[in-house]
C-alpha cells in the first residue's frame, strides 16, 4: 500500500483531470488523445454519409471522457475513504 502523502498527491493530480476534462466538455472539446479519428472507405462521395460517420465518431469520443470522468470520480471517493481511514 502506498503511502498516504502520495496518495493525496495522487488525488490531486487526478481532480486537476476530472475538472479539466469536465470543463473541455462543457467547451464542447475533445482533448486530442480522446479523439477517435477513423476515415471511412465507404461513402466517400455520400456528403450525408460522411457527415453522419463524423457525428458518430465525435459522440463517441464524448462518451469516452465522460467514461473516463465516471471512472475517476469513483477513484477519488474511494481514495478519500483510504485517506480518512489512515490519517
Amino acid at each position: 500500500m502506498e503511502d498516504v502523502p502520495t496518495g493525496r498527491k495522487k488525488n490531486v493530480k487526478m481532480k486537476l483531470h476530472v475538472d479539466f476534462l469536465k470543463t473541455r466538455s462543457e467547451e464542447d472539446f475533445i482533448p486530442r488523445g480522446l479523439n477517435i479519428n477513423l476515415l471511412s472507405t465507404t461513402g466517400k462521395d455520400d456528403e450525408i454519409f460522411q457527415n453522419k460517420w463524423k457525428a458518430t465518431l465525435r459522440h463517441c469520443s464524448k462518451m469516452l471522457a465522460e467514461c473516463l470522468v465516471e471512472h475517476y470520480e469513483r477513484q477519488l471517493a474511494q481514495n478519500a475513504t483510504l485517506i480518512a481511514d489512515n490519517p
